[in-house]
């Protein structure tokens, strides 16, 4: 590799959708193909998305996938897309997100992880944290492998779903236990301590991302609303979204009351000592 093609977060994106993929859908991830042809790309379908999880991550994590009601399927996508970035890295959008011009436009060679703000519940934020932008995405996720933000966020998702009390459900649920305001919960908890490691944007990564590239706008449209089933439109749901016998019983088969080693559990690292 030259030197000019030298970039520490690997050139491959990580989507998910549901098939058979509506003609909308296809013409977007065509046109994301075109834009960064240096990029590989792999689309997971619902069954790929389990089985990667059960075939890299192992019995204990795909028991916690599997406590999450199957009408959150959003919810456990929240957790694999930190999964397979923290794995291979890469980018991770969702399926209606993408760039506003190539990647690479955005991303620098030396670059580990990329964050961005986007306006979303900045007054949240702002009382809680005095952080004054708003939550961080993670329709778009950009990371090196293995970066330790990715990792505490990792532990944080796995850390709520087994504290859960089963009372978390629709949408405000998802967004609190696995979505952005954990997640963003989590960075602003260590960024102190990760700041040279992340380079941080405001104004959805300076305004070179989509939330929704259907319609080139930050909100949800009808578009991509039609495509979905109803296990994507976790707003409506009002089931818990963890089954809370299912994660008792998984704790106690491999934590042995050992509540201080979930990071060792997790990532199978036997006395760790880097906690999140």
């Amino acid at each position: 590799m030259s030197k000019s093609d030298y970039q520490r977060i690997p050139r491959q994106v990580f989507m998910t959708t549901r098939f058979p993929i509506s003609s909308v859908l296809n013409s977007h991830f065509k046109a994301l193909n075109s834009l960064n042809p240096e990029y590989e790309f792999y689309l997971y379908n619902d069954n790929q998305v389990r089985e990667y999880i059960s075939e890299h991550w192992g019995d204990f994590l795909i028991g916690i996938y599997d406590s999450i009601g199957e009408e959150y399927f959003p919810a456990k996508i929240d957790l694999w897309r930190y999964l397979i970035i923290y794995d291979k890295g890469g980018v991770y959008f969702d399926d209606k997100s993408g760039p506003v011009r190539a990647l690479r436009n955005l991303i620098k060679p030396r670059d580990r992880m990329i964050i961005s703000t986007w306006g979303e519940n900045v007054s949240h934020w702002k009382k809680k944290y005095g952080h004054k932008k708003g939550e961080f995405t993670n329709w778009c996720v950009i990371s090196e492998p293995k970066h330790p933000m990715i990792k505490c966020i990792i532990v944080d998702i796995i850390r709520r779903i087994i504290n859960s009390d089963g009372l978390e459900t629709g949408k405000t649920g998802v967004l609190n236990l696995t979505g952005p305001i954990g997640s963003t919960t989590t960075i602003l908890d260590n960024l102190e301590d990760m700041k040279s490691e992340i380079r941080i944007l405001k104004n959805t990564f300076n305004r070179k991302m989509y939330f929704n590239a259907l319609t080139k706008t930050k909100k949800f449209s009808r578009i991509h609303e039609s495509m979905r089933e109803k296990d994507r439109l976790y707003s409506i749901q009002k089931t818990p979204i963890v089954d809370v016998s299912k994660v008792r019983a998984l704790v106690s088969e491999y934590s042995s009351g050992c509540n201080h080693c979930l990071e060792s559990i997790i990532f199978e690292i036997p006395d760790s000592k880097q906690r999140c």
